[in-house]
């Protein structure tokens, strides 16, 4: 199991983001159980419209990544509570940024204690700071 962020489903789906190490993580994340926070349909969804208005993936495209996305491995947790412990993780990450979103991937690595599979810097920045496992190494 591992708990994943939209920034390595974007890499997924659109096709120019794709590296030997999200499709390696493609494949790990299939085998085990990928967990989310109910935002990554929202960041994920947005990903795909974003996309196809600029071009850079065809409808076709769309909706096989967003069949991909609604596979049976991934799967959304509450692990990692709500708001007010997003916003402590994001106040206690200030200097990295950290958003409420991405603070609510950390809230659920922590929560679950599993590793995190993220492309953010920012996110990568304050999960090494709390000593959760990142993805890819």
């Amino acid at each position: 199991m591992l708990v994943l962020d939209a920034s390595v489903a974007a890499a997924w789906i659109i096709g120019d983001q794709a590296t030997d190490q999200t499709d390696e993580l493609l494949v790990r994340a299939r085998q085990a159980t990928a967990l989310v926070p109910a935002l990554f349909r929202f960041e994920t969804t947005n990903l795909v419209v974003t996309a196809e208005r600029s071009g850079r993936m065809t409808r076709t495209q769309a909706a096989s990544a967003l069949e991909l996305l609604a596979g049976d491995w991934i799967r959304v947790t509450d692990a990692g509570g709500g708001p007010s412990d997003w916003l402590a993780l994001a106040r206690r990450h200030q200097s990295a940024n950290l958003s409420a979103y991405d603070a609510a991937y950390l809230a659920a690595a922590i929560g679950l204690g599993k590793p995190l599979a993220t492309l953010d810097a920012r996110l990568r920045l304050a999960a090494a700071a709390e000593g959760v496992e990142i993805l890819p190494a």
